[in-house]
């Protein structure tokens, strides 16, 4: 599930902030694999991205 992957995400980047080990490509590369999650996602729902804007097929 995509808020699995979003917590993951986010508890690996709480590690690198509390043992002050955080680098900019290391942000990015987290950036990068969330925006990947959302992708999957929204082709496993049957979404469509246009642009900036995302629509839900219903």
């Amino acid at each position: 599930m995509l808020t699995d992957k979003i917590n993951e995400l986010r508890e690996e980047l709480n590690k690198q902030v509390i043992s002050g080990d955080v680098h900019k490509q290391s942000i990015l590369r987290l950036s990068q694999k969330l925006y990947a999650y959302i992708v999957e996602y929204l082709k496993n729902n049957d979404c469509k991205r246009i642009g900036n804007k995302i629509y839900i097929k219903k």
